[in-house]
């Protein structure tokens, strides 16, 4: 059933799952070999929740004037409804919207892991609403899709952590390390205000993480020359993104004496200079290792 459902969002799922077990009880050494678990999955729920999501209007905006923060409570609340058993077992912090829930281990001497993911979308642009097949807000699930803003960026990615938490859970599960689950409400706009505030939060309080897993890239057919199945690309955090303000000044002159050198000259040669400077490209550690597997 639901050929593309199954490939896309219940392998975030299964992945998600698979990656806790594994991280929660082990402490991995080079030579160690992970064991193959499987998992009976509630499929109809997992999509279900995932539809639910999307009807959710939680749109990022740089004007807090045109945010609709009534939006942004009714899907917490609706979360908190949906995911009892996450939030029984959990302590919970928000950071205006955005959630973090820690899962406490058996072993506090242990560092902690973080999966992270944001329900907050982008807009849907003026005058396009007649581009989509199905309205951006529907959820709506056919014989292959679910629909809407959030399927792939980033609701996916959260239900997926939810439901296999939930799973886990069910089961009985108890992690050796400490899990934190955090979920960001403007992570589109930059996370100033719920990101930020979760990394000040570990900061302020001695908290080091063993490491982290972001939402990464989707599964991908095509994507590696002579590789036929999808591929679930390994996507390593290297860099990040910078915003300058660059001056030029220099000294006035005359239309009929002007300057040797103006300050739109200056300015141009160092942002020239900028755009030269880029950040060499290499493939190495993880990377590496993904397309050595391939």
């Amino acid at each position: 059933m639901k050929a593309i459902i199954k490939t896309m969002f219940i392998a975030v799922f299964v992945l998600s799952a698979f990656v806790l077990v594994n991280a929660l009880t082990h402490n991995p050494s080079v030579d160690q070999k992970l064991e193959l678990i499987s998992f009976t999955i509630n499929e109809e729920r997992a999509i279900t929740h995932l539809s639910q999501s999307i009807e959710f209007k939680t749109i990022s905006n740089q004007q807090a004037s045109k945010k609709n923060f009534e939006e942004f409570e009714r899907f917490i609340n609706w979360l908190k409804t949906n995911y009892k058993l996450v939030v029984k077992n959990t302590s919970l912090q928000t950071f205006n919207e955005t959630l973090l829930f820690k899962w406490e281990g058996q072993d506090t001497s242990l560092k902690p892991i973080l999966l992270t993911g944001h329900y907050d979308v982008v807009p849907v642009i003026p005058g396009t609403e007649d581009k989509w097949k199905e309205p951006p807000f529907s959820g709506k699930v056919d014989s292959e899709h679910i629909w809407g803003r959030g399927a792939l960026d980033d609701k996916s990615g959260v239900i997926g952590i939810l439901e296999a938490v939930t799973y886990l859970m069910e089961t009985g599960f108890q992690p050796s390390r400490t899990l934190y689950l955090s979920f960001g409400h403007d992570e589109e706009i930059g996370g100033v205000n719920g990101a930020a505030l979760v990394t000040q939060h570990f900061s302020d309080n001695g908290i080091q993480l063993e490491w982290s897993l972001d939402e990464g890239s989707f599964l991908l057919g095509g994507f590696i020359p002579n590789v036929d199945k999808l591929v679930a690309a390994i996507n390593v955090a290297e860099k990040g993104s910078v915003t300058m303000q660059v001056v030029g000044k220099a000294q006035g002159g005359h239309s009929s004496m002007p300057t040797t050198k103006s300050a739109v000259g200056y300015l141009s040669k160092a942002l020239a200079r900028l755009e030269d400077n880029r950040m060499p490209g290499r493939l190495e550690g993880l990377s590496l290792e993904m397309f050595d597997e391939m």
